[in-house]
């Protein structure tokens, strides 16, 4: 079944299996390959739940095939596996559209967890029976974000978020009209992630607005604060919960 198995795309035989096992002892079914032009048709044709990508493979790099993947439109959840002293990488694939990443000397069962949670959010969103009435909702004109279930969705229509897209739009959400700098942001979503350079919410912001902005040159949402940072501009209905 396509909902159960993961694409490990790894460049090193050792981490390859070791990566497997740790999915299969989660009750997973897992692919593997260390080539990107394998991998695409793999993704294209086999549909896995997730993909795990390394960051180096024997045609290319991990980061490549983030890109290509996105580019053809395919929106399969990604969790990267980037190397620790590589910020650059860790924000390139946020940027290129990876759900998540996780840092090498890798923990196996922190990247399980992580993409379980990223498909658990990818389920709850493109799920077509969602409880109007659960506690946990917070509004904002059109914007409706479920905190309890990892759901967001714009006029009506369900879109898919990274983690740390979420946990920025809950943030927001719960200080309408408050402004916040890059690193005040940085702080209330960052848990394990120390060190990241505050450059990364203006990605994750850029990100967002391409989601939610009827007007990307002019955003209504979410507004840039100058010398200062962002913040969630209040539309016509006040939040609820």
């Amino acid at each position: 079944m396509s909902e159960q198995t993961i694409l490990i795309v790894e460049k090193e035989a050792s981490l390859q299996k070791e990566i497997e096992h740790a999915f299969q002892q989660a009750g997973f079914r897992s692919w593997k390959t260390s080539l990107q032009e394998e991998a695409m048709n793999m993704i294209q044709q086999m549909k896995p739940a997730g993909v795990v990508i390394g960051s180096e493979l024997k045609d290319g790099s991990g980061l490549d095939l983030c890109r290509a993947i996105r580019q053809a439109k395919n929106w399969t959840p990604l969790v990267m596996v980037t190397e620790a002293a590589n910020e650059i990488d860790c924000v390139l694939s946020l940027e290129l559209g990876a759900d998540d990443y996780v840092t090498k000397p890798l923990r196996l069962k922190e990247l399980v967890a992580r993409m379980k949670a990223v498909l658990r959010r990818g389920s709850l969103c493109c799920g077509t029976e969602v409880e109007r009435t659960e506690p946990g909702i917070l509004r904002n004109g059109e914007l409706k974000i479920n905190s309890e279930q990892f759901a967001v969705s714009f006029r009506g229509e369900w879109i898919d978020v990274t983690r740390k897209e979420f946990e920025l739009l809950v943030f927001f959400a719960n200080h309408l009209d408050q402004s916040f700098s890059r690193e005040e942001l940085l702080e209330a979503i960052s848990t394990e992630e120390q060190g990241m350079d505050k450059r990364i919410i203006d990605v994750f912001v850029s990100r967002i607005r391409q989601k939610i902005e009827p007007n990307k040159q002019h955003p209504n949402y979410i507004k840039t604060v100058r010398g200062v940072g962002y913040m969630m501009r209040s539309q016509t209905s006040s939040i609820a919960r």
